[in-house]
C-alpha cells in the first residue's frame, strides 16, 4: 500500500506470516499458493456453492484479476470473507462509473453492495471471482 496503506494482497501476507506460512507479494500468484480451484466457467450462484462446500474457513484464499481475500465460512447462507476493499462500483446517473468509498479491511459477503441502488451488478465480487486456493491443503467436497 502507498504511504503505509495496506492492500489486499499484502494484508494476506501479513495475515500468515505469524503461522510460517509465506505468501508471494501479488493476488495472482498468492492464488497458485496451495490446490487451486478454477470458477471461471460457472454462473455467480455455482460459484458461490463451490465455495460453501469446499473450501475450508480461514485456510482459503478467494482470487479474482485484482484482489484476494480469506474465506472465513458462512453467514445466513452466504460465503463470506475478509478482505482489505477499496469501494464498491456504482453506476451515475449519466452512466458513468463511480465508486462508493469503503477504504478498509471488512468482512462481507461476496456481494457487497448489492443493497444499494446505484451499485454496478455486474461489477460485483461474485461476478469477479475466478479461483479459491486452499493452502497447505486439498479440496474436497463436504
Amino acid at each position: 500500500g502507498i504511504d503505509g496503506g495496506r492492500d489486499c494482497s499484502a494484508m494476506m501476507r501479513d495475515l500468515f506470516a505469524p503461522f510460517g506460512i509465506w505468501l508471494p507479494r501479488n493476488s495472482a500468484r498468492q492464488a497458485e499458493s496451495g490446490a487451486r480451484v478454477s470458477l471461471d466457467a460457472l454462473r455467480p450462484e455455482m460459484k458461490e456453492q463451490r465455495l460453501l462446500s469446499s473450501a475450508q474457513p480461514f485456510r482459503t484464499l478467494v482470487w479474482m484479476p485484482g484482489h484476494i481475500g480469506l474465506y472465513v465460512g458462512q453467514w445466513e447462507g452466504q460465503a463470506a470473507m475478509f478482505h482489505n476493499m477499496w469501494g464498491v462500483r456504482t453506476r451515475l446517473d449519466d452512466g458513468r462509473e463511480g465508486r462508493a468509498i469503503v477504504g478498509r479491511a471488512v468482512i462481507s459477503s461476496l456481494r457487497p453492495g448489492a443493497e444499494r441502488a446505484d451499485v454496478d451488478e455486474e461489477r460485483l465480487l461474485i461476478e469477479r471471482v475466478g479461483a479459491f486456493t486452499v493452502l497447505g491443503g486439498d479440496v474436497s467436497e463436504k
